[in-house]
């Protein structure tokens, strides 16, 4: 899964995405599903994650998009001219790939 900032605006700092990352894993434990990897930089999150064949990925993706994106609302507030919320996290699926 790829997480991009609207715009591709650059506004994720270390402690974004180190917050982002313990989120995802808390995420990930209430969930039923493995977080294998995580990286990120300032305009986007890759995760990569095991689930089963039988959990829609529309599912982890509205379950990982909502919790992170309301913790880090929650936490950091707004950044810059426009609330971090209004910038945070659009999903991007490359063509093919599900």
């Amino acid at each position: 899964m790829v997480f991009a900032t609207r715009y591709r605006k650059r506004i994720l700092e270390s402690n974004h995405l180190a917050r982002m990352h313990s989120v995802c894993i808390r995420v990930a434990e209430k969930s039923g599903f493995q977080l294998l990897e995580f990286n990120g930089e300032a305009d986007r999150a890759h995760l990569l994650i095991e689930h089963s064949p039988a959990t829609p990925v529309s599912q982890l993706v509205s379950q990982v998009k909502g919790v992170t994106s309301r913790v880090l609302r929650k936490e950091f507030g707004f950044q810059g001219e426009q609330p971090l919320q209004s910038q945070l996290l659009c999903l991007q699926r490359r063509r093919g790939e599900y």
